[in-house]
């Protein structure tokens, strides 16, 4: 019995092994989600939405080298295709070089090699945005109310170093599998489509499409527990690839804005104008809340290891919920808040007989009313004094 209960405990904590929850950190706490992750984006989304888009035009600044690099790759394809007579007749009839044989894909390998070279110092600038961007999607899915930008640069110091080191991972084999695709298909169609070459293509395209879903795990996972790169990249690994199918359905939806361009001229310039405006936070805001559910679901119950927030945390945690509370609107307008209330003590309402004022913390358009009749009644009895 005592066997099987061993190998039961080694189940649940195979995905959480060497994690600790950081809930508490800088004053920062997991609250409990009382609906569905699907209603919680929603009211995320309807809630801070002029936060988003903020935060959107601030990511663009990480995002913007790997754009510029892909549509300057995109740029020379296109002036090569314009350029080069892969098919048609030269000048006054004369037919194309036998030589021409593969040039379309030879021309691509070559565009590739000039641009995608940097791509993994751009994938590294990008990690710089993320250590920062997801923490605060963090902070957001765990039901707090964060100043993004503050936050934004808490999250660069907590975690640039991991995110560094996960962005040059990802960024040389992700790379690395672009070229060695692009030298494939040049190679298939100089010799032919031979089934190891084909097969070949088909393994690239796997890795990159796994290595993607793995640097959005692992950075998920990065800016939520604290571990060292080991126990990070095994159980970022794991949960990746038992859960394959699933985050391929949520980073294919998170990316719903940016499959906008690829129906066409039409949709286009709508396209850029939501990328530009929400495209990115948008991205990142559904995959945090997503991982978070598989968090919940299937780290958060079995974890051992527990951050035990400092005095000053919980403090700065109680005074933030109360301020929070102070400037909370129903249809009113705030006036002194409760801590200001709190030093003038057992204030005493001003009373003239039967007439009584009082300031109420929250007023609306007839409690105005009321108080300007109270005052015109005031007025009234002083003059018949």
């Amino acid at each position: 019995m005592a066997k099987n209960n061993n190998k039961k405990e080694i189940k649940k904590e195979k995905y959480s092994g060497g994690f600790t929850d950081v809930s508490g950190k800088d004053g920062l706490f997991r609250h409990k989600i009382e609906v569905g992750r699907w209603s919680l984006g929603m009211e995320l989304i309807r809630a801070n939405f002029l936060k988003l888009v903020g935060f959107n035009l601030f990511m663009l600044l990480f995002v913007a080298p790997i754009a510029f690099l892909f549509i300057m790759r995109e740029a020379a394809l296109a002036q090569i295709n314009t350029a080069q007579p892969f098919s048609a007749n030269i000048g006054l009839g004369f037919m194309p070089a036998p030589d021409m044989v593969a040039l379309p894909e030879r021309l691509q390998f070559s565009a590739d090699l000039t641009w995608l070279i940097y791509l993994p110092l751009a994938i590294i600038w990008l990690g710089v945005g993320l250590s920062g961007g997801m923490y605060v999607m963090r902070n957001l899915a765990w039901g707090e109310r964060v100043r993004v930008y503050k936050t934004f640069f808490l999250g660069i110091k907590r975690n640039a170093l991991t995110l560094l080191f996960l962005s040059v991972v990802f960024g040389l084999v992700f790379t690395v599998s672009i070229f060695a695709y692009a030298y494939t298909r040049y190679i298939v169609a100089f010799e032919g489509a031979k089934w190891y070459l084909v097969l070949s293509q088909i393994l690239l395209v796997i890795i990159m499409v796994y290595m993607a879903l793995w640097y959005l795990t692992a950075t998920s996972m990065a800016v939520t527990y604290s571990s060292g790169i080991m126990p990070l990249m095994k159980n970022s690994i794991l949960v990746n690839t038992v859960l394959l199918p699933l985050n391929i359905f949520f980073a294919g939806f998170s990316g719903l804005i940016f499959w906008l361009l690829l129906l066409g001229q039409s949709f286009r310039m709508l396209a850029i104008l939501f990328i530009l405006m929400f495209g990115v936070s948008f991205s990142m805001l559904v995959w945090t809340v997503y991982s978070q559910w598989i968090y919940d679901k299937f780290i958060n119950p079995n974890i051992k290891n527990k951050y035990e927030p400092t005095k000053e945390e919980i403090e700065s945690k109680k005074l933030r919920d109360k301020l929070e509370k102070q400037v909370e609107r129903s249809d009113g307008f705030v006036t002194v808040g409760q801590g200001v209330m709190a030093e003038l003590g057992d204030v005493k309402p001003i009373t003239e007989g039967e007439i009584s004022l009082k300031i109420p913390t929250y007023f609306t358009r007839n409690d105005i009313s009321k108080l300007s009749e109270n005052k015109n009644s005031f007025d009234k009895s002083e003059d018949k004094r």
